[in-house]
């Protein structure tokens, strides 16, 4: 018996292995992300602070993106990529495929994705044998900036960029015109800016001047926020300038809505 259940920890291992090599060769194929993503880097570039606990919850294990200090030992689809995880991940394997209950993992919640503060071994062979979710007690921290499934490293350091520029140039450009809205309100407002700022007391207020250019806050919010999103795709270009010299094809965080704001 122990002989047989050797034997097939030993086969799901090596084919974990196979498995994350074929992953790993097809990536160069696909716009897909094929690494993890290191958490303290998120948690520096995104200005994460203070976590609060959300209890014990089934994670989608598809939405475990990254690790807190493993991110170079498994893929993103968090196969194994170290030989030297070896025995740690068939000891949990024959755990698992002998009906033996796993521990908890723990998980750090960024935006719609999670990220591995203990527990990689065990993520790593959950999803091996196709599991959907797993038992995790979960920390989330606030985010100013999407993230989701698909973010890569690039798209993070532009979501970073654009975290920052939310809020040393956007908002404060929203408070300069005079507007009683947030800037998520803001950039959701309708592509034509049929929606009307509040003008107190029935009078335009004076016009007010953002980045060289004079915007009233009476004006159509659609033109308030196309004026607030202006003023950050021109610092973001600064900012890439070189490499968006060097690589034509790059955009910023700006220019797709930029684009949809034209329509």
């Amino acid at each position: 018996m122990r002989e047989s259940a050797l034997g097939t920890e030993i086969h799901d291992w090596e084919a974990a292995r196979r498995e994350a090599f074929i992953h790993d060769a097809l990536s160069a194929f696909s716009d897909r992300p094929t690494d993890l993503l290191p958490f303290e880097e998120v948690r520096q570039r995104l200005r994460l602070r203070t976590a609060r606990y959300l209890g014990l919850q089934d994670v989608p294990l598809d939405r475990i993106v990254g690790s807190v200090d493993r991110y170079t030992d498994f893929n993103r689809a968090f196969l194994p990529r170290q030989r030297f995880l070896a025995r740690r991940w068939q000891r949990i394997d024959r755990l698992v495929t002998s009906g033996t209950g796993l521990e908890p993992v723990e998980l750090y919640k960024v935006g719609d994705v999670y990220f591995v503060h203990d527990g990689n071994h065990r993520v790593s062979v959950a999803r091996y044998h196709g599991a959907p979710t797993i038992q995790a007690h979960v920390w989330e921290y606030d985010v100013r900036v999407p993230l989701t499934p698909e973010t890569d490293i690039d798209d993070l350091l532009c979501e970073a960029a654009r975290a920052e520029f939310l809020e040393r140039v956007v908002e404060p450009a929203a408070r300069a015109l005079g507007l009683g809205q947030t800037v998520e309100q803001l950039q959701g407002v309708g592509r034509r800016g049929v929606a009307l700022v509040d003008r107190p007391g029935g009078q335009d207020p004076p016009p007010k001047t953002v980045a060289g250019g004079v915007v009233s806050p009476a004006a159509p919010a659609g033109i308030a926020c196309d004026a607030a999103l202006r003023v950050e795709h021109s610092a973001e270009r600064r900012l890439f300038g070189r490499q968006a010299l060097a690589l034509p094809g790059l955009k910023t965080p700006t220019d797709r809505r930029l684009r949809l704001a034209r329509r």
